[in-house]
């Protein structure tokens, strides 16, 4: 595919999200590999580290953002836990505005690159974050490993 397409995105370096970026990606390949129990089991540590985040190590204008933000992330993750594949694949595409926002207010300790599938969801399309530019598909799994585009590199300044 096309890789000069891709947008940039600058965030900060730090290691404040790096769990959150662990368990999600975790979700995220678990989804690759058609696992329903250990998207569940990642999920729940996606959660976890969601609560766990301490809102004081960013600045306080965007500490309320950061709390919304946060919260409506654990609403997915919760459900992730606790529903069949299908369901927590349409919840973790539902986070994926919100992981990058969060980014943007807290910075990332790696590069991550925001995928695009254009067929998730009766072609209304569906996006994520992996750490690797090798589309590995989590909407569709092992259905269409390889369908998407790399929109956006999301690299520390």
């Amino acid at each position: 595919h096309d890789r000069t397409a891709a947008s940039k995105m600058k965030v900060d370096a730090s290691q404040t999200a790096s769990s959150l970026i662990d368990n999600y990606l975790a979700v995220k390949n678990a989804l690759v590999g058609d696992d329903q129990d250990t998207a569940a089991e990642a999920a729940e540590s996606l959660e976890t580290s969601l609560s766990s985040f301490d809102v004081d190590t960013v600045e306080n204008s965007k500490q309320k953002e950061t709390k919304e933000i946060l919260g409506k992330m654990k609403v997915h993750a919760e459900q992730m836990t606790k529903l069949d594949i299908t369901q927590q694949r349409r919840h973790f595409a539902e986070i994926n505005a919100d992981i990058k926002n969060l980014l943007a207010i807290t910075g990332s300790d790696r590069v991550l690159y925001e995928q695009y599938c254009p067929m998730y969801n009766d072609n209304s399309g569906g996006a994520w974050l992996s750490a690797s530019e090798d589309i590995k598909n989590p909407l569709f799994g092992s259905q269409m490993l390889n369908c998407g585009t790399v929109k956006q590199t999301i690299s520390q300044n």
